[in-house]
């Protein structure tokens, strides 16, 4: 059985199975090696969900279709295939394929033709969900910036959250020896000099998309264009900062936007697994919020995400990394130590 590389959405797997295109860009299923890494992929299924026969052993009532769910956590490309009908067809025969003769086989084939259910044990007193009572991370957000700042009705669930953000995988280290990068703007003439280039005094600390107003943290970028692209303005004085002072442990946004069901493999723990799959639209809307870009005099729109921060810092992180939307390819570094690292030089 041959299908098109294209069906495939996921670039960690994508990668992997590079090696096993061939000219007309199919892979080969029926392969051994292939079999192998698919499998690996997507055992996720078999640790996660049940079929319908054994829906009375754990606590969820309703259940769902496993193509719905495939689909649901961005594992095949929609454009490459025709229809519901082709859809369930494709994929089914993909995994009837991989799993044929294993120990999986039978269970999976009750999957394709039914309902399948979390394994959501009946011990547990919720369903895990980090935003329990509330449906769109856009609600949290709105809560939390119209109706109740201190005291929201809808508040991410922070046991839920912080199981999954002191996972290894999530967590970046700043070394010594690296090179940083910090804009200023300026109005009429460049007048800065390296001690100016730091974090601003705490009475001078504006709001922004990590710190709350009053709360210093030093904001640095991966290079200057990405620093310049980020403050938006033409007359920028840019400092080079190096030596950071200790290790920096940070969270690392990207990651988690770009974690894949791939990375489930990492894992021997079944309840880390359901966490994720439960909670994988939010925990993508976090990510995505924490860099977009806000129009000036719409600082409110960080509030969100300073909660999620603050939350960061509160588990003993030093700080966030994330991509920068201003400058493609660009990371943005803040430090909730704001003498972190110092400046070194001006460059511009």
């Amino acid at each position: 059985m041959k299908i098109k590389q294209t069906l495939f959405a996921d670039g960690k797997l994508l990668k992997v199975l590079n090696d096993y295109v061939n000219d007309n860009f199919e892979i080969d299923i029926s392969s051994p090696n292939v079999k192998k890494i698919l499998r690996s992929y997507f055992n996720f299924i078999f640790e996660a969900y049940c079929p319908e026969s054994e829906k009375g052993k754990y606590k969820r009532a309703s259940g769902t279709e496993i193509i719905n769910n495939l689909f649901k956590f961005n594992l095949f490309n929609y454009d490459n295939l025709l229809n519901k009908v082709d859809n369930k067809k494709i994929i089914s025969g993909l995994l009837l394929e991989v799993y044929k003769g294993t120990r999986y086989s039978s269970v999976l084939k009750k999957m394709l033709s039914g309902k399948v259910y979390l394994r959501i044990d009946k011990s547990y007193s919720s369903f895990k969900l980090i935003n329990k009572g509330w449906a769109q991370f856009e609600d949290f957000a709105n809560e939390i910036k119209y109706n109740n700042r201190y005291f929201p009705a809808y508040l991410p669930a922070n046991h839920i959250l912080e199981e999954l953000f002191r996972l290894k995988i999530f967590k970046f280290d700043i070394v010594k020896g690296g090179s940083y990068y910090r804009a200023r703007k300026y109005e009429v003439i460049n007048y800065f000099d390296k001690g100016d280039m730091g974090a601003p005094p705490k009475e001078k600390a504006s709001a922004g998309r990590i710190n709350p107003q009053y709360i210093r943290v030093l904001y640095l970028a991966d290079s200057a264009d990405t620093c310049k692209k980020e403050i938006g303005f033409d007359n920028v004085c840019v400092g080079r900062f190096v030596n950071a002072k200790k290790t920096y442990h940070l969270f690392d946004m990207e990651k988690l936007n770009s974690f894949s069901v791939y990375d489930l493999q990492k894992f021997k723990n079944k309840d880390i697994i359901i966490y994720y799959l439960l909670n994988h639209n939010v925990l993508r809307d976090i990510a995505r919020a924490i860099s977009e870009p806000i129009r000036d005099g719409e600082e409110y729109d960080y509030i969100p995400t300073q909660y999620l921060c603050m939350f960061i810092k509160s588990l003993g992180y030093d700080g966030v990394r994330y991509p920068s939307v201003m400058h493609r390819g660009g990371i943005n570094y803040a430090f909730f130590d704001p003498e972190a690292i110092a400046c070194e030089e001006i460059i511009k």
